[in-house]
């Protein structure tokens, strides 16, 4: 091969190189333009959507941000010779925008659009417990059976807990289960805020509204 020739295939080469980080760096670029409205909003914006869909939205958008991770590390090293920093921007990018994506401050507006959008129906339910319309339990929380329409108070079929006691009724709507944990908005007494259900302990509590908090809590 000639000089000229081999000039002219490293010359591609690094063409080719700089087109494949661009490529993936759209991609990543793409996906967060998408993403972020679900992760500062996501509960409002599925909410009424079938549970499939709301587990299907979920799941996907996991994997594909699992997926877009080894791609673009597999196209930096693959390419880093050829084009050392657009090979290294989709990285820098992808974990600028994974901080961005998981921040405290767009996971508390997913959570307190949510329990503002819905909060007079949440409301209605406590009063039907209250009033005797639905059951609830004493002592033991237990799982309270919503009305159809009223199924997207809740996402993805996750359970209502209610107890009662004497110093009033406790109804836990759960919007987030982990492996070792859940998320709920609770309605409680001041009294019983602070007090975990039966197997747990509190990670964490955010006052929401005259007797609401964000809670989350540890299983044990």
């Amino acid at each position: 091969m000639t000089t000229n020739a081999k000039t002219t295939s490293r010359k591609h080469a690094a063409f080719l190189a700089r087109r494949r980080c661009l490529r993936a760096l759209r991609a990543t670029l793409a996906f967060v333009t998408l993403a972020a409205p679900f992760f500062a909003s996501g509960l409002v914006l599925t909410c009424r959507m079938p549970q499939q869909t709301q587990r299907l939205i979920a799941e996907g958008a996991t994997w594909y941000f699992f997926w877009l991770f080894f791609r673009n590390v597999g196209t930096g090293i693959k390419h880093f010779r050829r084009a050392p920093l657009l090979s290294l921007l989709p990285i820098v990018v992808y974990i600028s925008s994974l901080a961005f994506l998981l921040s405290g401050v767009l996971w508390k507006l997913n959570y307190t659009s949510y329990f503002k959008q819905f909060y007079a129906e949440r409301m209605h339910i406590v009063d039907l417990l209250q009033n005797g319309v639905l059951s609830c339990s004493d002592k033991t929380p237990e799982a309270v059976t919503l009305p159809p329409a009223l199924g997207h108070i809740v996402p993805m079929d996750y359970p209502v807990l209610c107890s009662r006691s004497a110093s009033g009724y406790r109804v836990e709507f759960v919007i987030e289960i982990e492996t070792s944990s859940r998320s709920s908005f609770v309605y409680a007494p001041p009294q019983d805020m602070d007090t975990p259900p039966p197997g747990t302990s509190l990670l964490q509590i955010e006052p929401l509204a005259p007797m609401w908090a964000l809670a989350c809590y540890w299983r044990d």
